[in-house]
């Protein structure tokens, strides 16, 4: 099943709340995301000489690391599902997606960025993948970067008002 691009706009919005309150479940338990820096320092050292233009490195980071985590894990998972089986395929995406996670921290990072990772590698399929590559990798990365947004206006808001 393939959608068009008039059911991205919602289907992305859907994903996004989804994990907006799967982190606040997770924050709920006491789990907290440890990528996030706490303080000015930690943001300065973050995003570095960019902090003023953190849109430019936020598309940069989003684009490169759907390339990385959703497309070559899955042209890689087809090739295995041809040799091996379906279940191979499915391991391969889960472990880039664990990867993914342990890839913006540690190991603690996997609730939080694993379970994005899935999301995004869902909403990279669902809209087209490798039939239709462009509108896949588009509508996986504008979901990726909306949230990147998102967190980056979250902390500021709560933990640096006066640069908010």
């Amino acid at each position: 099943m393939e959608l068009s691009i008039v059911w991205a706009p919602p289907v992305v919005l859907g994903v996004l709340i989804f994990k907006f309150y799967w982190q606040e479940v997770l924050f709920q338990c006491g789990l907290k995301c440890p990528q996030a820096p706490e303080t000015k320092e930690g943001l300065d050292k973050m995003y570095g000489e960019w902090k003023e233009y953190y849109f430019i490195p936020l598309c940069a980071f989003a684009l490169m690391e759907e390339f990385m985590f959703r497309y070559f894990p899955i042209l890689c998972s087809l090739i295995l599902m041809k040799l091996y089986g379906p279940w191979s395929g499915i391991a391969t995406v889960m472990v880039a997606q664990i990867v993914f996670g342990i890839s913006h921290g540690n190991i603690r990072n996997i609730p939080f960025q694993g379970v994005a990772g899935i999301m995004y590698t869902f909403l990279f399929v669902l809209f087209g993948g490798l039939h239709n590559f462009a509108l896949g990798i588009c509508v996986a990365t504008t979901a990726h970067l909306v949230w990147n947004m998102n967190c980056r206006y979250r902390f500021l808001e709560k933990y640096i008002p006066s640069l908010s």
